[in-house]
């Protein structure tokens, strides 16, 4: 997310969610889970100039570290 609007519409669909969603999601394929985990990476980035999508990060953080680590298997 390098776009002011871009995070601006990603807090705004509760993109975390949509995230969480997808890699839980084992009807969507690989690579479509594995650019949602691209995504997760840059939203959670130390580098971002906002935090407001943290607090739903961490309501899901337990289904995308899930998600995350049954990928890398």
């Amino acid at each position: 997310i390098h776009r002011k609007a871009t995070a601006a519409t990603f807090l705004k669909v509760d993109g975390v969610l949509c995230l969480a969603d997808i890699l839980t999601d084992d009807s969507h394929s690989e690579a479509t889970r594995a650019e949602a985990a691209a995504v997760v990476a840059q939203v959670t980035s130390p580098h971002l100039p906002f935090t407001q999508h943290l607090s739903s990060f961490l309501e899901s953080m337990e289904e995308i570290v899930t998600a995350l680590v049954s990928e890398s298997s």
